[in-house]
């Protein structure tokens, strides 16, 4: 499943490109005469002319792309549901423009060129493209998702964050050196009070007065 949406969002991608970039491109060549009784001249007609709105089709199908990246659920199928209609779109179109017998100003049509039939693939890439995000989108992740911790993926959102531990035991060796010559009493004295049992509480309070300068030993 993870492999079938880069390729939608490439076929949709190309195919958008591919109608946009032929639209001005020319389709055939043609000859007119600019003026009853004039000679006719040689003209090219592009995409524009003979397909109409292809290029329009192709910009919209670029933006379908980028939104297939972002989306998912509901969304990303309606997206390819638009995807899959461009592309119809961009098939019906160049298929006319590639048959077209003359252009604008009753051109008459001498030679086609190549660029009809690019055009053409392109919206078959956007009707598969759509047409894999239709079928396949609403089992896909959100953008947003991507960018949260693995933690946070893997417990959900009604997990609960594991409480912290209670802080490490204060420096209560120091103590128990200054006693040298004395019993365990004199070590005992001072020892931080995390370190004798007396609860998280009073163990963050010595952390806190070691921080603030206070030396314990010095009692």
């Amino acid at each position: 499943m993870t492999r079938v949406r880069p390729l939608a969002v490439a076929a949709v991608a190309v195919g958008g490109a591919l109608a946009l970039a032929t639209a001005g491109r020319p389709w055939a060549r043609a000859s007119e005469a600019p003026a009853p009784g004039l000679p006719a001249l040689p003209v090219e007609l592009t995409g524009g002319d003979l397909a109409g709105p292809v290029g329009a089709l192709g910009l919209a199908g670029l933006a379908a792309a980028a939104a297939l990246l972002a989306v998912r659920g509901a969304a990303a199928r309606l997206v390819g549901l638009l995807a899959l209609a461009l592309g119809a779109g961009v098939v019906a179109y160049a298929w006319a423009g590639a048959r077209a017998d003359g252009g604008p100003g009753a051109a008459e049509v001498l030679s086609r060129t190549a660029w009809p039939w690019a055009c053409l693939a392109g919206g078959v890439l956007l009707v598969v493209g759509g047409a894999l995000a239709l079928v396949h989108g609403g089992r896909w992740s959100g953008l947003s998702g991507r960018y949260d911790a693995p933690g946070a993926r893997a417990a959900g959102p009604g997990a609960t964050r594991p409480q912290a531990g209670p802080p490490p035991a204060g420096p209560g060796g120091a103590g128990g050196a200054g006693g040298a010559g004395g019993a365990g009493g004199a070590g005992g004295a001072h020892a931080a009070p995390g370190a004798t049992g007396e609860g998280p509480a009073a163990g963050r309070a010595a952390w806190d007065a070691l921080d603030a300068g206070d030396d314990p030993t010095a009692r």
